[in-house]
């Protein structure tokens, strides 16, 4: 959904999938409220702030108006109920989609990083055999460091060139892949591989699970983290996401015949 998008930079994928989701919870609005129902809400919703505004100096009037404020509002949203939770499960998947994108950057020709294996809980960490092998444009310049305490062992990498390549654990004589990017530009990019439950594995989507058969529980490669940046301010890409979707929302209810 944002590849076409790579060569504009970070915003206009940012932009794009915000867009995107507004027209999605504009739909789902449009199908699932009641548009009078929310009228009538909206309206008894600013006919008691009025009313608190109005008779603010009484003091007995002004905690009666508050009281009714709050129950206006609770069923205002009440009315959205529905379509949030329509909504909900379809966000949260696009979110860790999009953390793919804007959670990590890729490493640049020159950068190093860690990367971590931990290994299920008994593994004999300090006796195991294990190998890493890399593509061409990756070095290994460390490692392997042994941790027991911590069930871990980690190397550190440094990327040559551009480019995808993969690493190879070979745990045993069992061998297990992860991908790697380098890029100067912006780039989907998996940094865990892990094994475990069902949400452990919806959260890290962009590579197969880990055979539950290796005493792994996590491949990782520690990407230096990605900045939204707008002028010299760094924002958070779930603030702007969520900012910039309820902008579309509110330019497009209109057009889409929601009511909110």
């Amino acid at each position: 959904m944002l590849a076409p998008f790579r060569a504009a930079g970070p915003w206009a994928m940012m932009i794009w999938a915000s867009l995107v989701t507004a027209i999605f919870a504009l739909i789902v609005i449009r199908l699932t409220a009641n548009r009078e129902a929310l009228r009538r809400a909206k309206g008894r919703q600013t006919a008691r702030a009025l009313e608190l505004l109005l008779f603010k100096d009484d003091l007995i009037v002004s905690f009666g108006a508050v009281g009714r404020l709050l129950a206006a509002v609770l069923a205002y949203q009440k009315r959205f109920l529905v379509p949030l939770l329509l909504m909900l499960v379809p966000v949260v998947l696009l979110m860790i989609q999009l953390a793919g994108w804007f959670e990590a950057r890729p490493l640049r020709p020159g950068e190093t990083a860690l990367v971590k294996a931990v290994f299920k809980a008994g593994t004999p960490v300090q006796k195991l055999h294990v190998a890493m092998g890399v593509s061409d444009h990756i070095a290994i310049e460390a490692g392997p460091l042994r941790i027991p305490a911590a069930n871990e062992i980690t190397w550190r990498i440094a990327a040559r060139a551009e480019g995808a390549g993969v690493l190879d654990l070979i745990i045993a004589g069992a061998p297990i892949r992860k991908h790697i990017t380098v890029s100067t530009g912006p780039a989907r990019i998996s940094p865990r591989r892990v094994s475990g439950n069902l949400w452990t594995k919806l959260s890290n989507p962009g590579e197969a699970p880990i055979p539950d058969s290796l005493p792994l529980t996590s491949f990782e490669i520690r990407y230096p983290p990605a900045q939204l940046m707008l002028g010299s301010l760094h924002i958070h890409w779930i603030a702007a996401f969520f900012v910039l979707t309820l902008v579309f929302g509110a330019l497009l209810k209109r057009p889409f015949g929601a009511e909110f």
